[in-house]
């Protein structure tokens, strides 16, 4: 029997003015429980697993801490797989919270191969960050929230795209309605970009950037499926361009977001409508102190 844990928050709403946009809202998802929007795949893909059982994950961070908080929890044990150069604070939330982690040298790409290693031949349970299923039913009840919060569907919705759970979860609630569904990328990580420009599915090197929870080199079949069904577009942000959506997050609604965080704004201000509405999930807020303000106060 599996011990009892915290559901999701129901994360806040908030409006921003002097964007451009007749309306633009914020899902703060910096606010769930682990500080970003993994902790609802997380609840959701662990429900069944009994106390003492060992998970095993590859994560830039936010799905391992989503895990780590629900391991807490539910009585099992958690190994993650990190890159090389991840960030130190999510490196020492994950000490804090039980968890056991693994620095792997390259990109997301090496920490999965590495993770699934783990797992082979053994007992351990594997919990993918955005291609397992149940993983994405927790992402769904997100814009569930959404549409029962807001008066009407939004006309645009932005979406970060690190793997492409949060996207895909997002176009399987709303592909099919009159909103806008926008996959947000960096610009040094575009694979999904680059895969519905070539007709087929592109995978990029690793790189580097600001918002390290956006650079996966081969992102989720699903998301770019999807995308092509619906003609769903992404967009491209700099590290400029998210260091500026962090600033207007904190001055404007006092929400201080990580920089894969604020991207999904990042592009929103890119491209103001006057007579339209926008909703910008704020996916994320673990980051320290001295980075953050270096970050914003520059």
């Amino acid at each position: 029997m599996t011990a009892r844990c915290a559901e999701p928050i129901n994360t806040p709403i908030l409006e921003i003015g002097g964007t451009g946009w007749r309306h633009l809202y914020l899902k703060v998802e910096s606010r769930q429980i682990s500080g970003a929007f993994k902790y609802r795949g997380a609840f959701a893909a662990t429900g069944l697993l009994a106390p003492g059982q060992e998970v095993v994950c590859a994560s830039s961070g936010n799905h391992a801490l989503g895990l780590a908080w629900v391991a807490l929890q539910r009585g099992f044990t958690l190994t993650a797989y990190l890159p090389f150069g991840a960030a130190e604070d999510k490196i020492r939330k994950l000490a804090d919270a039980g968890a056991r982690t693994v620095l792997v040298p390259g990109g997301y790409d090496a920490c999965e191969s590495a993770a699934r290693k783990h797992v082979d031949g053994g007992r351990a349970f594997f919990v993918h960050g955005y291609n397992d299923q149940k993983v994405l039913e927790g992402n769904r009840q997100l814009f569930r929230e959404c549409q029962e919060a807001l008066p009407s569907l939004p006309g645009y919705c932005f979406l970060p795209v690190g793997g492409g759970g949060l996207l895909t979860a997002g176009l399987m609630e709303w592909g099919e309605t009159a909103t806008h569904v926008v996959g947000v990328e960096h610009v040094a990580s575009p694979s999904l970009t680059r895969s519905l420009a070539n007709g087929e599915f592109t995978v990029v090197a690793h790189s580097s950037g600001l918002p390290d929870g956006l650079l996966v080199s081969k992102k989720s079949e699903s998301a770019y499926r999807l995308c092509r069904k619906v003609g769903a577009p992404t967009m491209l942000v700099t590290d400029d361009d998210t260091r500026c959506a962090m600033r207007v997050l904190w001055q404007s609604a006092g929400i201080r977001a990580e920089p894969a965080g604020a991207v999904a704004l990042a592009a929103c201000l890119s491209m103001p409508h006057s007579t339209a509405t926008a909703l910008c999930v704020v996916t994320g807020g673990n980051i320290g102190d001295t980075l953050w303000r270096s970050l914003v106060d520059a």
